[in-house]
């Protein structure tokens, strides 16, 4: 089974003038400990909870851009292959990338326990 037809759509998506306060936010909305963010509709990386809370909440996330997640996975990879991303990199969720680097999708780890 390909990890695209499980992705959810519509997930928040961060862009790097975004502040740390507004992703904080979004975390605490959908009930995760990293967002993907974007640069010009691609993927730049995930944004952990952990930095932001080290940083002042009006910083953007710009100011960590270094700290980035470079996690990811192509949208026909494999259910496997998500789930040993997912338990290697220790991430609440994984970006679902197509073959431009967009984000299509995201698949939360509790999606996948549930």
């Amino acid at each position: 089974m390909n990890i695209a037809t499980l992705a959810l759509k519509g997930f928040p998506l961060l862009h790097l003038e975004d502040t740390a306060s507004l992703a904080l936010q979004r975390m605490d909305e959908f009930d995760v400990q990293e967002l993907p963010v974007v640069k010009d509709d691609y993927y730049v990386g995930l944004v952990q909870k952990e930095n932001l809370l080290d940083i002042d909440e009006r910083n953007t996330i710009a100011t960590i851009s270094d700290d980035l997640m470079r996690v990811g996975i192509n949208g026909t990879a494999h259910l496997l292959n998500a789930l040993d991303v997912i338990a290697s990199h220790h991430v609440s969720l994984l970006p679902i990338l197509n073959d431009h680097q967009e984000v299509v999708g995201v698949l939360p780890q509790k999606n996948i326990i549930e």
